[in-house]
Order: structure tokens, then C-alpha cells, then sequence
């Protein structure tokens, strides 16, 4: 079993983890903003809707093949050696995850969008066809109003788009939703997150994790790089905490 002790914390997957961050070291959003690219001319055409899927351009001359034998090979050593029953399956059913990644990638590279569709709702699931057609209905009931920060043109072509979804699964109610409260608490700003997450890493003694803000505001969301062990924050935001 793979138990190791240090710090005083037991890590039972300690060698693995190990090993599962040298077999690879690609994460989705860096591999996408790096390689897959839409040229303006293909935008343009999904833009003014004369294609449904508009073809992406793949740079990444890479082999991905060595990772998913890596990993591959990890998953049997772990499934033959790993005595600790949760520590397997946890790392087999992620090792599976990654592989379906690494192919995704390759899927992209090749575009092959049948399978890279597959694989992505294997790996990410999909959202059910009842809250997409009601998220579709509401932007387009947004779009009949006076919206004086968007352009005539933006308009017209977001009119397009949605018009070609169906909405008719749309019969939901807004009760699924968090009912909003005029007292949401004091705020805090995403420096002040960053001071808890901090805080947070050295208090479990999370060896090699750190947090980092997007300075530029690119980001709207909070994500986690297990490869880069990374917590990204977003940056200019405003968060609340209950009183």
C-alpha cells in the first residue's frame, strides 16, 4: 500500500500521486487557449449563421500517445499492487478520466467531432435538454428588450443563433432557482479570498499548492490545476459572506 507519513498528515496515495503527475501534464483550458484556434473567417461564418459547428484550427504538433500508455500502464500497476481498496478505485476511475482526455485531445487535433463530442460528456457529463431550452428562452426574451449596451449588430446575430434552439422543454419555473435576498451579508474583496485560501493550504499543509488572482479579470469562475497544483481566484470581483 502506498502509505506514507510525513508532516504528521498520512498520505496514502502518496507514491501514486507522484507518479500520476509525471505520466502527464496537460490541462484543458491552457491546452485549449495554447493550440485550438478559430480563424476569422470561420467566425465570421458561425457568427452570421451559415454553419451550425464552426471548424477550429488544432496547432499542437505533439503526441499525446506516451501519456495514455503512462497512464495506462499506471492504472494496471495500481489495480495489481494497490492494497488499500479506496485508494485503487479512485485512482483507476481517474487514470480512465485522463485517458478519455488525452484521446479528446487528439480528437481535436484530427477533428474529429463525433467522438471529441462522446468524450467530452463521458468526462464533463451534459446539461439536460429541460434547463437548456429554459436558459435559451430567457436570453431570448431578454434580447425583445431595450438593451441600450448592445449593439444593433451583436443583436441581430444573437437572435440568429437562438432561434435555431428549441425551447419548447422550456416549461420550467423559476423556483428551481435560489430566491434572491435583498441581505446578502458583508463582502469581501478577491485579495482577501486569496489571504483564506492561503491560509487554508498552510493549515492542512498542502506541500506545492498556492493560489494565484487573475490580475487581467479574465476569468468569471473559480478552478482548480491539480497538475500545476493551482487555485485560481478571479480577479476585480466582489464576493459575499453571510453576516
Amino acid at each position: 500500500m502506498s502509505h506514507y507519513k510525513t508532516h504528521s498528515v498520512e498520505r496514502y496515495d502518496y507514491l501514486w500521486f507522484q507518479r500520476y503527475q509525471a505520466a502527464g501534464n496537460l490541462e484543458d483550458v491552457e491546452w485549449i487557449q495554447q493550440f485550438v484556434k478559430l480563424s476569422r473567417q470561420e467566425k465570421g461564418r458561425f457568427l452570421n449563421n451559415e454553419v451550425e459547428n464552426p471548424r477550429f484550427k488544432c496547432a499542437f504538433k505533439g503526441d499525446t500517445a506516451p501519456m495514455i500508455v503512462a497512464f495506462s500502464n499506471l492504472k494496471e500497476e495500481i489495480l495489481q499492487t494497490e492494497k488499500n481498496e479506496i485508494v485503487r478505485d479512485l485512482y483507476a476511475a481517474k487514470i480512465v478520466k485522463e485517458i478519455l482526455r488525452q484521446t479528446m485531445y487528439e480528437d481535436t487535433r484530427h477533428g474529429n467531432d463525433v467522438d471529441f463530442f462522446d468524450r467530452s460528456i463521458r468526462i464533463y457529463g451534459q446539461p439536460k435538454k429541460r434547463y437548456f431550452a429554459y436558459v435559451a428562452a430567457r436570453i431570448q426574451a431578454e434580447l425583445q428588450k431595450d438593451l441600450p449596451g448592445l449593439p444593433k449588430k451583436s443583436r441581430q446575430r444573437l437572435e440568429l443563433v437562438f432561434s435555431k434552439i428549441d425551447t419548447t422543454g422550456a416549461a420550467i419555473t423559476i423556483d428551481v432557482l435560489p430566491q434572491p435576498s435583498e441581505e446578502r451579508g458583508s463582502h469581501v474583496s478577491s485579495a482577501e479570498v486569496k489571504v483564506i485560501f492561503d491560509e487554508t493550504i498552510n493549515k492542512y499543509q498542502l506541500e506545492g499548492w498556492q493560489t494565484e488572482v487573475d490580475v487581467a479579470a479574465t476569468r468569471s469562475r473559480f478552478a482548480v490545476m491539480p497538475v500545476r497544483r493551482i487555485v485560481c481566484i478571479p480577479g476585480d470581483t466582489m464576493y459575499y459572506v453571510d453576516s
